[in-house]
């Protein structure tokens, strides 16, 4: 059994809500909606609202756990070079037989 389109499309409004217009049932996969129905699976705002907002939180963890993964401490370049990331800005480097003052 599958919810219906009229639980479908309250639901799209329910996330839209949730997550400030940042999501929409498109970001999540018919599985996910399908156990969001089971566990919710009336018309109203006492089953939508949770729906959703579970949804948004399953989503936002899942983008903070993806984002967590992909940060490495020093970026490398593709020759192995390593760079460090510095907080007073640009570093000044001298070069041979160019003057300082230019």
């Amino acid at each position: 059994m599958y919810p219906s389109d009229e639980w479908v499309e309250a639901l799209n409004f329910y996330l839209i809500v949730a997550s400030g217009g940042a999501l929409t049932m498109s970001d999540f996969s018919d599985a996910e909606l399908h156990a969001a129905w089971l566990e919710h699976p009336g018309m109203t705002m006492a089953d939508l609202d949770p729906a959703a907002e579970k949804l948004v939180l399953e989503f936002q963890a899942k983008q903070k756990d993806t984002e967590a993964k992909d940060d490495s401490p020093l970026p490398q370049s593709q020759a192995g070079e390593i760079y460090e990331e510095l907080p007073n800005g640009p570093v000044s480097v001298p070069m041979l037989g160019v003057p300082g003052d230019f």
